[in-house]
C-alpha cells in the first residue's frame, strides 16, 4: 500500500468513526433514550421534582429554555388569566435582552425585573440546566402538569412529563393510545407511564 493510499484510508476510516459518534448522540433510537431517560429518573428524581416545585411556584412564567448562555422565557405579562403571553430573549454572551414587541433592555437585571426574576434565580435555573442537561422547562396554557425536555440537539425532543394529579380521567390517559398509535395530530410519538406521577415522552 502506497502513502497516498495510506492517507487516504486513515481519512476513510477518521470520517467513518465521526459518523459513528454522531449516530450515537443523535441518531440513538426511541427505546435508547427511554430507557437512559428511566434510568437517571431513578437516581435524579428528587432533585428534578425539587426544581418542578419551584417552577410551578410561578404565577406568570410559563416556560424557561436555556443552551449556551441564551434563555428564552415565555411569560403573562401581568397574570395567567391573560391568554396572550410574550416572549423576552436573554443572550448573556452578547449582552443582550429583548422581547418580540421590539423592547431593548439596557441590562440584565432590567430585562429580569419585568419577568419580576432576580439574577439569583437565574443563576439556580442555570445550574440547574447546566447540571442535569435539560433544555427546557414548561407548563402548557391552563394545564396542570409540567415537561422537562432533555437538550439532545435540538433533533429529537424527547423527556419527562410530571403530572401533579394522577387519575384516570386526566386528558393525558385518555390520548395516549392515539398517540401510541402515530396520531397524526399529536405532538409526541410516544408517552409511556414511567411511575408515579412521571411519563416518558418522546418525538
Amino acid at each position: 500500500m502506497t502513502n497516498k493510499n495510506k492517507i487516504i484510508f486513515k481519512s476513510v476510516i477518521t470520517v467513518i468513526a465521526i459518523l459513528l459518534i454522531i449516530s450515537n448522540f443523535v441518531i440513538d433510537n426511541p427505546d435508547k433514550r427511554e430507557k437512559k431517560a428511566v434510568k437517571l429518573l431513578t437516581v435524579n428524581q428528587a432533585v428534578y421534582l425539587k426544581y418542578l416545585r419551584e417552577f410551578m411556584k410561578y404565577d406568570t412564567i410559563i416556560s424557561i429554555s436555556y443552551s449556551k448562555d441564551r434563555w428564552v422565557f415565555n411569560y403573562y405579562p401581568y397574570n395567567r388569566d391573560v391568554k396572550l403571553f410574550k416572549t423576552l430573549i436573554i443572550n448573556e454572551k452578547e449582552n443582550k435582552y429583548f422581547n418580540y414587541e421590539d423592547i431593548n433592555f439596557e441590562s440584565l437585571e432590567e430585562a429580569l425585573s419585568s419577568i419580576e426574576l432576580t439574577k439569583k434565580e437565574l443563576n439556580y435555573w442555570k445550574k440547574f440546566f447546566s447540571s442535569y442537561n435539560f433544555h427546557s422547562i414548561s407548563s402548557p396554557i391552563f394545564e396542570n402538569f409540567v415537561i422537562l425536555t432533555i437538550d439532545r440537539f435540538h433533533i429529537v425532543p424527547h423527556g419527562y412529563m410530571y403530572i401533579p394529579k394522577v387519575n384516570e380521567h386526566h386528558w393525558i390517559y385518555n390520548e395516549i393510545p392515539g398517540k401510541l398509535r402515530g396520531n397524526k395530530n399529536s405532538n409526541y410519538n410516544i408517552i409511556t407511564h414511567i411511575k408515579g406521577n412521571w411519563f416518558y415522552f418522546d418525538g
